[in-house]
């Protein structure tokens, strides 16, 4: 079978949806091609983040393979970085020369899956066309006239075409389904809910890459490690989680935090300067920016995962090394933790409920806790099963 992606900015290396659907795939000899823009994603800071492990953001039009998977990389002719939104060209030519049997069309939003529905109208009927949003009220805002008027014209011209042309609409979540549903489609337009998901070949428990970790960072034996990962900035509420550690650790010294971070410098710098003030330079750690690849080393190295706001497939990561997680109590998480066993939900997100939380979850039997964390994953969350129902229809 062959399966075209359409995704405006793609890379291998971060480990988003896009790419674990490919990765997986192949596994299946699927023949695997991605059509996407010759930039990567405009993340803020870019130049003191991404760019030691993407390079440059703007890259040469060119095709190639990488892990088996066919990446073209088109000529982008606009783009606004600040909504992450680019136009790029020969998306219908390449369709047409690929002849795929499936396209995942990656964002309901994004002008570039049009083509996806030029090319099943005019060169093949029966291809089938899936699209997956992850757009919702906490991550896009409609707040300006040029957005409310985008809004409406593909309300008025696009809709019609979506909702008959698209073998599937997926969303990750509730949240993601009712803002399409409100914005660019209708209430009685069907979508369905297919959550994220985790790689649980590359993130799995190791007991040999946890005692080498540990023993890289001096870790004893006796040390319970909170691992706290991606995004860090005032919207994620790290600070919270730094000055409920360093009130839990007057009672108690044998813990240690790791920070896996990029995004917001200023408030990494604040962060920091909180760890120096405190004398906590021992005891919390910040590791730059790394590879998908690498985060499973320092998951197993952990005990817990605790990242107290927002929604991360990370989250799935961790949980699949095994590791109980501390995090915001919402519907998608609620199918992800079964209090008490593997984890712990936070009502409320402020310094004195985290650290309450972690007082809780080191007096109790985290080994334990361990198995049920991957179990969970392995039976609901992985990407053999979520792809598997992703490609039915």
């Amino acid at each position: 079978m062959k399966i075209a992606h359409i995704s405006d900015y793609f890379t291998l290396k971060l480990g988003y949806q896009e790419a674990f659907l490919a990765r997986e795939e192949i596994k299946k000899w699927d023949k695997v091609f991605v059509l996407t823009s010759n930039r990567n994603y405009p993340f803020p800071n870019y130049e003191t983040t991404y760019k030691n492990i993407l390079w440059g953001r703007i890259m040469k039009i060119w095709e190639f393979k990488e892990e088996w998977i066919v990446i073209k990389r088109l000529k982008s002719i606009f783009e606004i970085p600040t909504s992450a939104l680019v136009v790029f060209m020969w998306i219908l030519k390449n369709l047409k020369k690929i002849k795929p049997d499936v396209i995942i069309c990656h964002d309901l939003i994004k002008p570039n899956n049009i083509w996806a529905y030029f090319y099943k109208i005019f060169y093949n009927k029966s291809v089938k066309i899936i699209i997956d949003t992850h757009e919702a009220e906490y991550n896009t805002s409609i707040d300006s006239i040029l957005k409310k008027l985008y809004v409406t014209l593909r309300k008025i011209f696009y809709r019609p075409i979506i909702t008959k042309y698209s073998n599937k609409i997926v969303a990750t979540w509730f949240n993601e389904k009712a803002f399409a549903q409100k914005y660019f489609l209708s209430r009685k337009t069907k979508i369905e809910i297919i959550p994220l998901w985790a790689d649980t070949e590359l993130f799995k428990p190791s007991k040999d890459i946890r005692d080498k970790m540990r023993r890289q960072y001096n870790i004893k034996d006796n040390e319970i490690v909170f691992v706290n990962a991606w995004k860090i900035n005032e919207s994620k509420k790290n600070m919270e989680l730094l000055e409920a550690f360093w009130k839990l650790r007057k009672n108690n010294k044998n813990l240690r935090l790791f920070f896996i971070w990029n995004w917001d410098q200023s408030y990494i710098n604040k962060m920091e300067e909180f760890v120096e003030d405190n004398k906590l330079i021992d005891f919390v750690t910040f590791i730059p920016f790394i590879k998908n690849e690498e985060l499973p080393n320092y998951f197993n190295m952990a005990d817990v995962w605790v990242w107290p706001w927002s929604r991360s497939n990370v989250f799935w990561e961790a949980a699949s090394c095994w590791l109980p997680l501390i995090i915001e109590d919402r519907e998608y998480t609620r199918e992800l933790v079964y209090e008490w066993e593997n984890g712990y939900l936070l009502n409320t997100i402020t310094k004195d409920s985290v650290y309450e939380s972690l007082n809780t979850i080191i007096k109790m039997d985290i080994k334990k806790m361990w198995l049920k964390s991957r179990k969970i994953v392995e039976e609901e969350f992985s990407w053999r099963i979520i792809n598997k129902n992703l490609l039915e229809c």
